[in-house]
C-alpha cells in the first residue's frame, strides 16, 4: 500500500494557520482519491501519528473528497485516548480497512508490540463493534517486525494472529448470543 507523508496541523510552520495545512492536504488526498476511484482503487488515509483521534481525521475528510476512506489503526487511536466505540461513531462510514496488533504499554507517548490477544488493547471491543456495525470492508494484521526487530518473527506472529483472532471473535460470538458483556480480548 503507498504512503505519503507531509506537514500536518500539530508541526505547521511558526506564525502560519494550521488550517491552511489541513485544507492543502485534503485537498490533495480528495484529487489522489478522485483519481485513483476512477482507476478501480481506494485511497485511505491511516489513522496514525498526527492523525491518530478521529478529530483530527474528521478535520482532512471533511474538507475532502467522499472517496477518501479510513484504514483505522485501532491501537494508535486508542493509545491516544479514544474509545474503539467512539472512533468508530465518528469515522465508522468512511473505514475500508483496520489494522489490528495488540501491545502491553500504550500511551500517546509510545507503544510496543506483543503477540495477539497477550497485550492491552481493546480487541474483543473492536470485534464487537464491527460485528454489530456489520463491517464489510478488510480486517488485517499488522506486524512491524522492520521497525521493531526484538519482536516475534512472523513465521510465529501471523499464525499466532490467526489462532487468537479466531479465539477472540467466537468469544465476542458467544457473548452476544447470550446477552453477556463483551470481554476486551
Amino acid at each position: 500500500m503507498p504512503r505519503s507523508s507531509g506537514p500536518s496541523a500539530d508541526r505547521s510552520p511558526a506564525g502560519s494557520d494550521p488550517f491552511d495545512h489541513v485544507a492543502r492536504i485534503a485537498d490533495g488526498l480528495g484529487t489522489v482519491a478522485e483519481d485513483t476511484w476512477a482507476e478501480g482503487v481506494q485511497t485511505l488515509l491511516e489513522t496514525h501519528d498526527d492523525f491518530s483521534t478521529s478529530d483530527k481525521v474528521n478535520l482532512i475528510l471533511d474538507q475532502s473528497s467522499r472517496r477518501l476512506g479510513v484504514l483505522w489503526d485501532l491501537l494508535h487511536s486508542w493509545r491516544h485516548g479514544e474509545p474503539v466505540e467512539q472512533t468508530h461513531a465518528r469515522l465508522g462510514d468512511r473505514i475500508r480497512q483496520v489494522h489490528v496488533k495488540d501491545s502491553s504499554t500504550a500511551t500517546a507517548e509510545g507503544f510496543d508490540l506483543v503477540l495477539t490477544g497477550t497485550g492491552i488493547a481493546p480487541l474483543g471491543d473492536l470485534v464487537a463493534t464491527l460485528l454489530a456495525a456489520d463491517f464489510t470492508g478488510y480486517v488485517d494484521f499488522e506486524w512491524e517486525k522492520a521497525w521493531h526487530p526484538e519482536i516475534e518473527e512472523p513465521e510465529v506472529a501471523i499464525p499466532h494472529f490467526r489462532r487468537a483472532f479466531a479465539e477472540i471473535v467466537e468469544q465476542v460470538e458467544k457473548e452476544a448470543a447470550s446477552g453477556s458483556p463483551v470481554p476486551n480480548g
